[in-house]
């Protein structure tokens, strides 16, 4: 879906619950955050909420075995890459994961570690 659609943010507030509900599901939606830009780009590559928790799983066993403050992450899976990092938040001084973008180009060198699915 492209972003001139007048349906465009109405679909992206919808994944965005939906994921949101999925992660209450999997007991990870106290430190996992989403931003609306991250859900804006998942609308307009059509990327099911399901496969950005599978590209996410990772990340969360990482952030539940270590104690790595912070950390660049880039998951790809097929041709769709997911930019993350788990990082302390700046008033709340408590670790999360950041789901910061998705995209497809080649650009892996700047993160910290590289896992492909």
């Amino acid at each position: 879906m492209h972003a001139s659609n007048p349906l465009f943010l109405s679909k992206v507030n919808l994944e965005r619950s939906k994921f949101i509900e999925l992660l209450a599901r999997a007991k990870a939606n106290g430190f996992v955050y989403t931003s609306k830009h991250f859900f804006e780009r998942v609308v307009e590559r059509n990327i099911d909420h399901v496969d950005i928790l599978r590209m996410a799983v990772p990340i969360i066993q990482e952030f539940r075995t270590t104690t790595y403050n912070r950390r660049s992450y880039c998951i790809q899976w097929k041709t769709i890459k997911l930019a993350a990092c788990i990082d302390v938040g700046v008033e709340s001084q408590k670790r999360k994961i950041v789901l910061k973008t998705v995209y497809e180009r080649d650009n892996d060198e700047i993160y910290d570690v590289v896992i492909r699915l």
